[in-house]
């Protein structure tokens, strides 16, 4: 959210020196290349699952691999998006006959040892269907 701070000597008087202020919140970014992408100073925790402001980094991702966003300034071994845990399908739309079954891999990016619970949502017309699913090194069956 964009405000402006105005700064006068009186309630009435004209202001003698203004400036633009930006109001964000990290935390309304669920995903990490949202997080990441943002135009703050924005910073993904990975185990945890969640965005945060960069100068709360060191407290609220403690002993925690982090991602850090494009809009913070100086060096980081995980910046940007790319470097966000993610899946990648070689087919974009995935067809299957009504009444068979089958087998859909995806590989995986960035996906460290500790993620080890997975599940597939699939949407059916209009209803969501989930299934168990298993890491088989870098692809997700």
């Amino acid at each position: 959210m964009k405000s402006r701070l105005a700064i006068a000597v009186s309630v009435d008087g004209p202001p003698l020196a203004y400036t633009n202020f930006t109001f964000y919140d990290c935390s309304r970014f669920v995903s990490c290349i949202q997080c990441v992408k943002s135009a703050f100073a924005c910073d993904w925790c990975i185990e945890s699952d969640q965005c945060v402001a960069g100068t709360t980094t060191e407290n609220r991702c403690r002993a925690q691999h982090i991602v850090n966003g494009l809009a913070r300034s100086g060096p980081s071994r995980r910046k940007g998006p790319s470097h966000c845990p993610h899946m990648v399908a070689d087919e974009l739309e995935f067809y299957v006959a009504n009444g068979k079954t089958r087998q859909i891999s995806v590989r995986a990016k960035n996906v460290l040892d500790f993620m080890t619970d997975f599940k597939c949502q699939f949407k059916i017309e209009h209803s969501i269907h989930e299934r168990l699913a298993r890491k088989q090194g870098d692809v997700i069956v």
